[in-house]
């Protein structure tokens, strides 16, 4: 059986083809050296130290992360430790402790603020 033209349309479809192919590869070079870029960017950054002023407060009660000594006989958060994430946030660590469903407590990892996990309100 003879079909006109099949001969030109199967080349056709073989060269559109190649061409897929062709930039799928070049999409992952491109998506694979941005990854490299990104990552090595987070962890230079990871790298940054961090300062944390008397002004800087919880990002879940709002209250100073630092106390000054004058001030700290009177609050639960005295002589209670920070943690400060890699977004730059910080907390109390009394604050970030989580109910978990069955009754235990849970210590956050993320932070509470970029990833919307303290919906709760002050504490």
């Amino acid at each position: 059986m003879n079909i006109p033209g099949l001969r030109n349309l199967l080349v056709t479809i073989l060269r559109d083809y190649e061409l897929l192919v062709q930039m799928q590869r070049g999409s992952l070079q491109v998506t694979e050296a941005d990854s490299n870029h990104l990552f090595a960017k987070y962890l230079s950054n990871r790298k940054c130290s961090t300062f944390i002023g008397f002004e800087q407060c919880c990002i879940v009660c709002r209250i100073t992360v630092l106390l000054e000594r004058e001030k700290s006989t009177d609050c639960r958060h005295a002589n209670c430790d920070i943690i400060v994430y890699d977004c730059g946030h910080s907390a109390h660590i009394r604050c970030i402790y989580v109910p978990h469903s069955d009754g235990q407590t849970v210590m956050e990892s993320r932070c509470p603020m970029c990833y919307g996990l303290h919906l709760y309100g002050k504490r």
